[in-house]
């Protein structure tokens, strides 16, 4: 199992991360599954939203090591054969990047399974806060 973890400050270059995602596939994958999360507006709380604020929360530890520990337990739990998790920090505008989840595993099941798991779990995990910014 392949884990690969990433924090930027801007929007992802998909066609590239892909590209490098899939030159790591074995003959054992059958589904690839992508989830990129984005800055939406109106925001959840505000309505009027001028950008959404993404900062790590205090813990023990990097986030690169946070986002590392929830793709293994993906992995493990969902026989995943690769898993790539890439977290926006800093300041973002509505229609930007923030998630960027990538797994692979033998079946689609397990694959869609997966991408939802992890995205559920970063948040649950609160290792990054997102503040949402009025105009």
């Amino acid at each position: 199992m392949i884990i690969q973890t990433d924090v930027t400050k801007h929007n992802f270059d998909l066609g590239s991360i892909v590209n490098e995602f899939e030159k790591k596939e074995t003959p054992l994958t059958g589904s690839l599954i992508i989830h990129k999360g984005k800055v939406k507006s109106p925001g959840k709380n505000v309505l009027n939203l001028s950008h959404i604020l993404l900062q790590m929360k205090k813990i023990e530890g990097n986030i690169r090591d946070e986002l590392f520990k929830i793709g293994e337990r993906a992995g493990h739990k969902f026989h995943l054969q690769q898993i790539y998790i890439n977290h926006r920090l800093g300041q973002a505008q509505p229609g930007e990047d923030i998630l960027l989840v990538i797994v692979s595993a033998s079946d689609r099941i397990n694959a869609f399974s997966a991408a939802q798991w992890i995205v559920d779990e970063i948040k649950k995990e609160k290792i990054i806060t997102l503040t949402e910014i009025e105009r």
